[in-house]
């Protein structure tokens, strides 16, 4: 498994890392890797193309599945 708390150190080079990240952990299919791969150019950050962000917004919902989060009305 894995925990980790905040580990953003570059907004570009994490947020290109997430689609290869997904694949590589198994949470999106070969197919839907090399489909947005394809439709985004390999850049899945602050992409201009409404294909390439649909794919990546189905992306999103599924390592939502998996997200974590503690939710405290008074911490």
């Amino acid at each position: 498994g894995y925990l980790v708390g905040n580990p953003v150190a570059d907004e570009i080079f994490d947020g290109n890392a997430l689609v290869p990240f997904a694949h590589g952990m198994g949470l999106i299919s070969d197919e839907t890797f090399e489909d947005t791969t394809k439709e985004c150019n390999g850049t899945f950050y602050e992409t201009s193309s409404v294909k390439c962000e649909n794919l990546l917004n189905k992306i999103e919902q599924v390592i939502q599945l998996y997200t974590i989060s503690l939710r405290h009305e008074n911490p």
